[in-house]
Order: C-alpha cells, then sequence, then structure tokens
C-alpha cells in the first residue's frame, strides 16, 4: 500500500507538471499567416479541434480552434505546408499542399465529417479518403452517429443493450468497457446528448487497459457558441404492444419519456449546455414459476406484474476556450431512479418485491493545452458520489425452490451503500519527424461504505434427490425386498411433501423418512456495515510511427497495479501495423493490411473484495444448516449455533493475480466502388488467471458420505476462496461492409463467427467437483458461433427517412445441473453424466439427452454448458418525417430556424419469439424450458412486452 500511495502522489506531481508547464519554440519568425474557420457537416462550428501545420512532414505548429471554430497560424516562413486537423469523434481531415510566400495571407477553411469510413478530406473535394492507415481509423470499428445514431432505440436501456449487441461478448467479470467522453465506469448518457459512438476504435492502444474489441466509447454533443435547443416527448403504451409470450396477462402501461436541451453562448469565450431527461416508466415484470395450488397440486404461474420506476438526469456542461491554446470543459450530472416492486420476474414472486432507489452525482473537469507547435496535453479529473438504498417489504424467510419458485421475504434486507469514486488523468501527445509519442497516467480510487442486512431474515432451499415413491394416497410403495422404491424427485415435489405431511401432524424425522423437509437453511448475522478504500494507477507510453507514406507501425507498453492484489508485474506491451498495400495512389487507398497483438488485464474489482471484507467469519458470518428441521421457523441466532452449523467465509487466494487476455488479429480492409469499404479480420484471444471460485475446504473425495461434515479438511467450514486458475480460448473471423452510396442511402452489415472454450463464467462461478477441475473446460457462456448485424438509413417517399436494424445470432450455452448437492460441498452445481444404460435408476430422458444424475466413480460427467438455447433474430424499425417551420433564414434556400420530427420506433416489428436461456437444473419441473424474453445484449429480460411501439415528438431550434 506504501509502494500504490508513493504511485499516486507521483502521477498527481507529474500531471501537474505537464498541465502547467509551456515549452517555447523558437524558429523563422516572418509576417506570412494562414487562417479559417473548422465546421462539422452541418455548418456548425467545431471548437477545441486540434489544428497542426506540416511541412516536409515535420510538425511546425499546433494550436486549438476558439468557440467559433476558428484558427490562426502566423509567423510562418515561405515554402510549402499541410494542415491535418482533427476534433475528437469526427475524422482527421487534411489540406492539399499549400504554397506560402513571404508575407502572404491565405484563409483554408475545413469540413469535418463524423462517417467512420472517411479519414481525410481535402480542402474543396468531394471524394473523400476512404482507408487510413491511422492506428484509430481501423475500419472494421463500429462508428455511429448521425443517422445510424437516430436508428438506434431511445430508451436509455434498449440503447445500451444494441450497444453491448454489437460490442460483443467481453472478457473479464464487469464485461464490455463504456468509456464516456474519455471516463471509465461511466453510465450512458441520454441519446439527445450524444454525438458519436466508436466500438474497437484502434483496439491494440496502450492507453486503455481494457480490450478494444469490446470497448464502447461515447462522445457527447460540446456545447454551442449559437444559440441551439430541443424538446422532446417519447409515448410507449402498452395497448399497442404484444403481450409477452411468459405471461397470461397484459395489465395496462405507459411510459412517458420527455426533456430536451439548451446550449449557447455565456460569452464569446464561454459557452454552456444543459440536459434534462424524465422517465415514468409504467413497465411490467413477467412471472413464469411452477408454485403449489392450495390442494398443493402443480400449477404454472404466469402473471406479469406492474413494477414503475422514474428516471431523472439533469447535466449542466461549460465550454471555456480561455486562449488560443487552452481550452477548458466542466460538466455537472445528476441521476436519480426510484422503483417499486424490484427484484421480481422469471421465479421470484411478488412477495419477495422490494423498493430501490438509486442517486448520483459526478463532476468532471477537463482541460487541453497546446504546450508547444509539438506538444500536446490533456487533463481530466472526475469525482462521483453514488449511492444505493434497497427496502424489502416483507421480512419473513425467504423460501428457495430451486428454479421452481423463490418465495416468502425478500433476502436482500434493508441496504445502503454508498461509493466515493475519483479518476485523474493526464495524457501528453509529442510529435516528432515521423513519430508522435503519447504517453500518460490514470489514477482511480473507490472509497466504498455498504451497510447490508442481506440474508438476515433466512433463506430456506429446497433441492430434488432420492426419495420414496409414493402412491395416489400418498404411502409409500415398496420394492421385492420390501424396502421403499426410491426415485427421483424434483424440488417442487420435496417442498410439496413438506406442506402436506407438516398439515398432516408428522413430525421432521417422518418428513425427512417421506421424502419431505428442506435440504438446507441459510442465515447471515453481524455486523452490517463494511467499508473499504480500493485504487489503481495505470502508467502507458506509446509510439506511432509513419515509418513510410504507406506503412504506420504502432509500439505501446502499459503497466498496472492495484491494492487488494499482490501483483506488481502487469507489464502490458501492444504493437500494431497498417500498410496501404501497393495499387493505386495514396488518396484512393485500395487496400490495407492491418496486425496486431497485444496483453491486457483485467482487475480484481472492489465488490469482490467487499464480500472478502464482510464475510470473513467475524465481520459477519454466513450460517448454514443441511436438512433443517425447524421450517418454517427460524430460530434465535443462539439456539441455530447450537445446532453447530457449517460456517461460510470468503476469501482471496494468497497466490490471486490480475486476469491476463492476449489478443492477436489480422485483417485486410478493401475500397469498393460505390464508397464502400470491406474488413475482413480474424482474432484470436487467449486467457489465463482468470477469475473463479472454489470451496477449498469442501468434503475431500476419498472421504465424502452421508456424513460429510466429518470429511472436511478443517472442521464445520467452507472457505470460499477467488481465485485466479481460469484460462479461455476463444477464435473470431468478423467480415464487415459498409456502404455510403449517398447522403440518403447507407448501410452497414457485419458477420462474426467465433467459438470460445473456458473453464470459469466468472468470479462467482463455482466447478462442479471443488477437487477436479478438469472437466470444467467446456465451451464458454459467450460462445456464439454466429452473430449478423445489419442497419442502414433510406430516404423513402413523402419525405420519410427509414431505418431498419437487425439481429441474428445463434443459441447461448447453458449448463446442466443434477440439482442437488452429492458431494457435500453445500454448492448445487453438480452435473450428471451421460447415460450409458437406459435401464439404470433414476435415469433422466430430456430433449437434450439422456442423462445420469447418479454417476459411478471415474464415470466422466457433463461438459460445462452441454445445453444450448434458442437463436435470436429481431428487426427493429425506425420511421421518421421532419418538417421545417418559421421563415427563411436566407431567401431562396429552405433553410427555416424550427424543426418538428414525428417518429416511430417499432422494436421486434415481426413479434418474434426470442426464449432466454432454458433452465438447466435437471430437478427443476421447468428443466429445459425458458421463463423469458431474451434480449439483444445475450441476457434475459425480465420485463416488458415482446413488440413495442415508440413514438417520438422532437422540437429543434
Amino acid at each position: 500500500m506504501k509502494n500504490l500511495s508513493n504511485i499516486f502522489v507521483c502521477s498527481l506531481i507529474l500531471c501537474a507538471a505537464m498541465l502547467h508547464s509551456e515549452t517555447g519554440f523558437a524558429g523563422a519568425q516572418t509576417s506570412a499567416a494562414l487562417t479559417g474557420q473548422i465546421r462539422d457537416q452541418s455548418g456548425a462550428s467545431i471548437g477545441h479541434a486540434n489544428v497542426t501545420l506540416i511541412r516536409a512532414e515535420r510538425t511546425i505548429q499546433t494550436t486549438l480552434t476558439n468557440r467559433d471554430g476558428k484558427y490562426s497560424l502566423t509567423g510562418l516562413a515561405a515554402g510549402r505546408y499541410r494542415i491535418h486537423v482533427e476534433a475528437q469523434g469526427f475524422a482527421p481531415v487534411d489540406s492539399s499542399p499549400v504554397d506560402v510566400a513571404t508575407a502572404d495571407s491565405k484563409l483554408l477553411n475545413f469540413t469535418l465529417a463524423v462517417k467512420p469510413i472517411e479519414e481525410r478530406v481535402e480542402v474543396n473535394s468531394d471524394q473523400p479518403e476512404a482507408l487510413s492507415i491511422e492506428r484509430t481509423e481501423n475500419a472494421d470499428q463500429i462508428a455511429i452517429s448521425g443517422k445510424q445514431l437516430d436508428a438506434l432505440p431511445d430508451d436509455p436501456d434498449d440503447l445500451q443493450a444494441d450497444l453491448l449487441a454489437l460490442a460483443g461478448p467481453a472478457i473479464g467479470p464487469d464485461g464490455p468497457q463504456i468509456i464516456v467522453d474519455g471516463f471509465t465506469k461511466s453510465r450512458l448518457p441520454p441519446k439527445h446528448s450524444i454525438r458519436e459512438v466508436r466500438i474497437n476504435q484502434d483496439p491494440f492502444s496502450a492507453e486503455h487497459d481494457r480490450l478494444g474489441s469490446s470497448r464502447i466509447e461515447v462522445f457527447t454533443n460540446p456545447a454551442s457558441s449559437k444559440l441551439h435547443g430541443q424538446a422532446f416527448l417519447n409515448i410507449d403504451d402498452s395497448a399497442l404492444n404484444s403481450r409477452n409470450p411468459y405471461a397470461d396477462n397484459k395489465p395496462g402501461a405507459q411510459t412517458l419519456r420527455y426533456g430536451g436541451n439548451l446550449t449557447g453562448p455565456i460569452s464569446q469565450k464561454l459557452a454552456y449546455s444543459v440536459d434534462f431527461e424524465r422517465r415514468q416508466i409504467s413497465d411490467a415484470a413477467v412471472i413464469h414459476a411452477t408454485v403449489l395450488d392450495s390442494a398443493l397440486s402443480p400449477v404454472p404461474f404466469r402473471v406479469s406484474v406492474l413494477a414503475p420506476s422514474q428516471r431523472t438526469s439533469f447535466s449542466l456542461r461549460l465550454d471555456d476556450q480561455w486562449s488560443a491554446k487552452n481550452s477548458l470543459t466542466a460538466r455537472y450530472s445528476w441521476f436519480d431512479s426510484q422503483q417499486d416492486n424490484a427484484g421480481i420476474g422469471k421465479i421470484s414472486l411478488p412477495s419477495s418485491a422490494y423498493s430501490s432507489r438509486i442517486g448520483e452525482h459526478v463532476f468532471q473537469v477537463s482541460n487541453t493545452s497546446v504546450l508547444s507547435p509539438r506538444a500536446v496535453n490533456e487533463f481530466r479529473a472526475q469525482s462521483s458520489k453514488y449511492t444505493t438504498t434497497f427496502a424489502a417489504g416483507n421480512l419473513g424467510p425467504t423460501v428457495s425452490v430451486l428454479d421452481s419458485f423463490v418465495g416468502g421475504g425478500a433476502s436482500i434486507g434493508p441496504t445502503h451503500t454508498r461509493q466515493n469514486r475519483f479518476e485523474i488523468l493526464n495524457y501528453t501527445s509529442l510529435s516528432k519527424r515521423a513519430h508522435v509519442i503519447r504517453f500518460g497516467a490514470r489514477v482511480r480510487a473507490t472509497l466504498l461504505s455498504d451497510t447490508s442486512s442481506q440474508n438476515f431474515n433466512g433463506n430456506f432451499i429446497y433441492s430434488g434427490g432420492l426419495a420414496p415413491q409414493l402412491d395416489a394416497q400418498n404411502h409409500i410403495i415398496g420394492n421385492a425386498s420390501g424396502q421403499p422404491n426410491l426415485i427421483a424427485i424434483n424440488s417442487l415435489e420435496r417442498y410439496r411433501r413438506t406442506l402436506l405431511f407438516s398439515q398432516q401432524g408428522f413430525s421432521d424425522s417422518a418428513i425427512r423418512q417421506l421424502g419431505g423437509g428442506a435440504s438446507q437453511f441459510l442465515l447471515s448475522s453481524g455486523n452490517p456495515a463494511a467499508s473499504l478504500a480500493q485504487a489503481d494507477v495505470g502508467l502507458f507510453v506509446e509510439d506511432t510511427w509513419r515509418l513510410r507514406p504507406n506503412l504506420t507501425l504502432g509500439f505501446g507498453l502499459r503497466y498496472e497495479v492495484q491494492n487488494h492484489l499482490s501483483d506488481w508485474t502487469d507489464l502490458a506491451p501492444r504493437m500494431s501495423l497498417a500498410w496501404g498495400l501497393p495499387g493505386g495512389s495514396a488518396k484512393k487507398r485500395k487496400a490495407v493490411l492491418r496486425l496486431g497483438a497485444g496483453l491486457f488485464y483485467d482487475r480484481f474489482g472492489e465488490n469482490l473484495v467487499l464480500q472478502t471484507t464482510r464475510f470473513n467469519g467475524t465481520t459477519q458470518q454466513q450460517f448454514l444448516i443441511n436438512n433443517p428441521s425447524f421450517f418454517p421457523n427460524v430460530p434465535a441466532l443462539s439456539a441455530l449455533v447450537s445446532l453447530q452449523p457449517t460456517e461460510t467465509i470468503h476469501q482471496a487466494d494468497a497466490r490471486l493475480r490480475a486476469p491476463r487476455i492476449f489478443e492477436g488479429s489480422a485483417g485486410i480492409e478493401f475500397q469498393l466502388p460505390g464508397k464502400s469499404v470491406v474488413s475482413l479480420t480474424y482474432r484470436t484471444t487467449r486467457g489465463i488467471h482468470l477469475l473463479r471460485s472454489r470451496n477449498t475446504t469442501a468434503p475431500l473425495p476419498a472421504a465424502q458420505s452421508a456424513n460429510a461434515e466429518t470429511a472436511r479438511p478443517i472442521g464445520n467450514i467452507n472457505t470460499f476462496t477467488y481465485e485466479s486458475a481460469g484460462i479461455l480460448n476463444e477464435h473470431q473471423f468478423l467480415a464487415k461492409i459498409e456502404s455510403h452510396f449517398s447522403p440518403d442511402f447507407s448501410i452497414f452489415a457485419q458477420y462474426t463467427y467465433g467459438r470460445a472454450f473456458d473453464n470459469t463464467n466468472g468470479p462467482g462461478w463455482f466447478p462442479a467437483n471443488q477437487y477436479g477441475l478438469s472437466s470444467e473446460y467446456g465451451r464458454s457462456a459467450t460462445d456464439v458461433r454466429h452473430r449478423f448485424f445489419f442497419s442502414g438509413t433510406a430516404k423513402a417517399p413523402l419525405g420519410l427517412e427509414v431505418s431498419p436494424f437487425i439481429i441474428l445470432r445463434s443459441g447461448l450455452p447453458f449448463n446442466i445441473t443434477t440439482g442437488r448437492d452429492s458431494n457435500g460441498d453445500s454448492l448445487f452445481t453438480d452435473r450428471p453424466a451421460l447415460a450409458t444404460d437406459l435401464s439404470k435408476p433414476g435415469v433422466i430422458v430430456t430433449r437434450f439427452g439422456a442423462f445420469d444424475p447418479n454417476p459411478s466413480p471415474g464415470q466422466r460427467i457433463l461438459p460445462r454448458n452441454f445445453g444450448s438455447g434458442s437463436p435470436y433474430f429481431t428487426l427493429s424499425l425506425r420511421v421518421s418525417r421532419e418538417f421545417s417551420l418559421g421563415r427563411m433564414l436566407i431567401p431562396g434556400k429552405a433553410e427555416r430556424p424550427y424543426k418538428l420530427r414525428l417518429s416511430v420506433s417499432a422494436r421486434n416489428l415481426l413479434n418474434t419469439s426470442n426464449p432466454g436461456l432454458p433452465i438447466g437444473n435437471l430437478t427443476s419441473p421447468l428443466f429445459g424450458l425458458s421463463n423469458s424474453i431474451a434480449y439483444s445484449s445475450g441476457l434475459d429480460r425480465q420485463a416488458g412486452n415482446n413488440r413495442s411501439f415508440d413514438f417520438q415528438i422532437l422540437f429543434t431550434f
């Protein structure tokens, strides 16, 4: 920790020194000058754009545009120059060579485009260069802006789901990384405040810690030097939507989303932007479970229950161009979310509902400084305060009938969490001849305080297993030898027998002889409060070397370190190559070859550290009673301790290391007629030290018996240990085409074929056999063989704009388990074997195969993630019409000051039923069935309708 503190302090000193340093540049001074203005395609000025003057491939001067997008390069010697313009979120622009004479003054204006296939646009040229050898302009990235962004959903949840689907599966506990204006761990802003989204940009940059192939970078709109604004209203009414296929009812509900933004000048150098959004969501959570009726007969429970919520966001942004070489951006944002009936859906019944409230305050400041004609410095700092509060409506014990239903009280209990996050970044770019060197540091810190009484109410768990066969009168059926005939029963049947024989006054021992009784009882107690402080530091340096006019090499090195992880060797080298293949001029390049490789690391997150801090056996205790005899009552803690429960503690392995992922890629990009670009890319990924969990004090295999508690290596304790022993092997092939045939017609399509195998589903994943880990290697949970995306924009008759969005993928794998704990490790992760003898008692025949839940010693168990879910297909469509209002701004031209746009978005237009992942518990009455619809991101959706329509009115001025 001392070393970490030293690194933290040194990084802050380095950041401050870089921010305030100013390096002079001496050279020949004359009166020649180049001036101009930078605009986007709509004609709006672009402030803070980086303008570089180049002569003989050497940087001579660098400056920033002011709030009006104007720049000035003065004191130039006579000669031939070229101007290079860059702005965040826009394609770079190069001018044609310009001859400057002594005392000459020339005006050069530029228009920057956001189209992903355009890299540089020549002044006064209508033919953009489509292929680039710049590192940040790889053609296999996905760049979404303008009409392409309009085609995506307006609802923030649906928008994020579709972006995650486009990013594809990510390695690590946190999924794909979302970066908003350079800051990590950020909430996705409202769509109307987003200027552009880029996925897989410069995947081997040393600036970023996570894999570029799953990095989502979001750029928001800057404040404007002219007064602009918009107001919108979205309506989604269930009367027009189709019923969720997993519910028998469709409650009336309406979702309203309204808000807007206003931007304009405060002074000549200072501008503001205000954004507001309010969502009143009357969504319905869908419960699809199997329960018992009043006669204790199994019946399906399929119902939609309203789970209303309100979400409000507000942000204020100030952009200050306080000098020709310095720009400052400050932002404050606030978010508040409240929801009732949270936590229900799928098999969770209404009794387990709770209310939630989430609040967030974020302060950000960014400064860009031109230190010299060859040096630019970027400084960013963020402070955020995040609070969550959960309150359960029912404080009774939870009843978990595995993969059948979850009833009783909510296990979440009263919970209150406070997080204070800090992030500081300082990056410096130096240009020297054919090299652009970039280096910097990022420091992040989290102060977390959590008060949680989760599972303080207790949880009775019912699992399946072997039990005596009963006749219609619930009497035991004996075999030929007079002993009970044992059969496999599911979890709901065990619960039914418990209630039935309890009502008849049977003792607990008699109920168990008849196949009833809870399988486990879990209870937490102790101090509900826990806190921690976590920090990580990342340092990097990289060099972009233009070795030849058609060849760019990239080399980078990154170093990462964090506390709570004694791993100080996380060096991450990165390299890339972009080669414009011979054939065609440099301005009309026909093909570009790209190669890249790099090492990446993941972090040991604070949520995992919190588990080890809280459940260390002292702060809080987790008790487990096998075969409890006191259902439905929860005994006092003193009485529970007298029953000699198994205590569970959580810890990190002493040899824990940061997950290490190697990724390499090779691709080729082609320029085709019709302003089309095709890219073909192969990626290979190898992961080691991936996180997973294991019960390191589970009963030893040689001693597992009916009395498993006596077989534990250190007594009556479960030690759940986070280990870094996971591995991954993945291969992907991607083919992408993007065409911009005209301003009114463009298409984007991408197909991905992949194969992924690993031995962990994440840090919370436990193996089936705690001492036999070799059987865990199998299909990854993200192993989707085929993925296809298509989107486009087209101008239709009557002035309509039509934007389809198609997602198609093959089924996700799922794990098949026996639904019982046969090895005494307190976990229901046991997997069956493939049956070799169908006449063997207990064999279960399903549409996925015949399974033996009682494998013989040495019999090979089922591979992990053996099952495969249903494929996914959805067609969404957006149709809009824009009207221009008000007097003409310029006589004779159609430009008017006000615009009104009406649009309707249909999500899942064809009403395709996309089942979520099937239930893999063999002892569940719902085995092999789905009980929710799938989401585009690959997750299951517990709320909403199958097909929905969203109507929007947007007024802009």
